[in-house]
């Protein structure tokens, strides 16, 4: 089973439609952090770019047709606290792409995660969201969890200065590294 999360109303309704006939793929309208409330988010003009945290100036220059934001409620959920729920068979694959939200889903969903054999993350090596957690910080809480870094699946370099940006980060559980 695919659980997918998203929390913008029409995204979310997208989501759904386009995959009403995937049984193994189960939507929820919610976003992934480290508390269980409701909470603003920040939407971008390039929906793609929107978050739970405002954009930085960096972003706004490097990714312009994002820049444009308003602010959208949606509810937050815990990981730990909704996948007992979930019926989830192990070991996982946990992908994690929510805009410079990645250190606050690790947080509310550590004893989760530590049951996947991999996790891909999409971490920022500069700021593009005030507060975000950099690849140092999520690369420390993965490490916690005992997984260690294997690589990267894509990455995404400034078009104007060629300095890497952000990459979708692979870790892997040593026991499962083959040779």
């Amino acid at each position: 089973a695919i659980h997918a999360f998203e929390p913008l109303i029409d995204c979310f309704t997208t989501l759904k439609k386009t995959h009403q006939h995937d049984p193994h793929l189960v939507c929820h309208h919610i976003a992934l952090g480290d508390t269980s409330d409701t909470t603003t988010m920040e939407r971008s003009s390039f929906h793609p770019s929107s978050s739970l945290l405002p954009m930085s100036g960096l972003h706004r220059t490097l990714y312009p047709k994002s820049a444009d934001t308003c602010k959208e409620e949606v509810r937050i959920e815990r990981l730990d606290g909704i996948a007992p729920t979930l019926a989830l068979a192990e070991p996982l694959l946990v992908k994690i792409d929510v805009q410079g939200f990645e250190g606050e889903v690790i947080a509310g969903g550590k004893n989760t995660i530590r049951k996947a054999a991999v996790v891909i993350c999409e971490i920022s090596f500069v700021p593009l969201y005030e507060g975000q957690a950099l690849f140092d910080d999520i690369y420390q809480a993965l490490r916690q969890l005992g997984f260690v870094y294997y690589g990267s699946v894509a990455r995404h370099y400034s078009k104007r200065t060629n300095t890497l940006i952000y990459e979708d980060a692979v870790f892997i559980k040593p026991e499962f590294i083959r040779a």
